[in-house]
């Protein structure tokens, strides 16, 4: 139910990203770093659900991995916006990019619930 809502969620926001043309730059932006947040907390919850059902050296091992994820992801996002720094459309270029990778992520980490 987690993921199905967080698709659901992150579906309407998107919507709304692409028919409201009255959003202003700082609403895109809001609401790009809203569906980050989405995908962030999904990341969260499962992550505790994981920490609940795997041994301890499972977890070891999926640290370490998530510590390494977390530098690519915002080595990755950081690239993302770099092409606007400065500019009203760096945030929103990161938040997307966050957001992207962290959906990946949690894709992943579903398979080890399996």
């Amino acid at each position: 139910d987690l993921i199905d809502n967080t698709e659901k969620w992150t579906s309407e926001i998107e919507e709304e990203l692409e028919t409201d043309s009255s959003l202003t730059q700082t609403d895109l932006n809001r609401k790009s770093q809203e569906i980050y947040g989405l995908w962030d907390s999904a990341l969260n919850q499962l992550w505790d659900v994981l920490k609940k059902s795997k041994t301890s050296q499972e977890m070891e091992v999926l640290t370490s991995e998530q510590r390494q994820w977390i530098k690519e992801k915002e080595a990755a996002a950081e690239a993302a916006g770099a092409a606007y720094e400065g500019g009203t459309l760096q945030s929103m270029a990161v938040s997307q990019k966050a957001a992207e990778l962290t959906k990946e992520r949690v894709y992943e980490l579903l398979k080890y619930l399996e």
